[in-house]
């Protein structure tokens, strides 16, 4: 995934969180985290990430470098991505200008 040029295309000193979840104890619980930056990606967990792709764990093991996107599109159109920041829509768009080709592909 290192390599896939929507994370290629993360701006510097920018970070988005990657986190698989499920429910299998009738709560979300979050199995693995990773952190997206341009320079790749590492498993982990940090608060400095502005934007949080949220998905259902059954998505992980399928989940490449060359279906990535479609794979986050079926995420979202079965209900099972979910997308956070604490940006506003005006600070998203221009941080993360770099990504606007990709914007359907990220759920945002």
């Amino acid at each position: 995934m290192d390599s896939n040029p929507i994370v290629q295309a993360i701006p510097d000193n920018s970070e988005i969180l990657l986190e698989f979840y499920n429910f299998d104890s009738g709560e979300r619980q979050i199995e693995k985290t990773y952190i997206l930056k341009n320079d790749g990606i590492v498993e982990g967990t940090s608060q400095n990430s502005e934007i949080t792709l949220s998905l259902h764990s059954k998505y992980m093991d399928g989940l490449t470098n060359k279906n990535f996107c479609s794979m986050i599109n079926q995420a979202n159109t079965n209900g099972d991505l979910g997308v956070d920041t604490s940006l506003s829509s005006v600070e998203l768009a221009w941080k993360f200008k770099s990504l606007y080709a990709y914007r359907d592909c990220l759920g945002f």
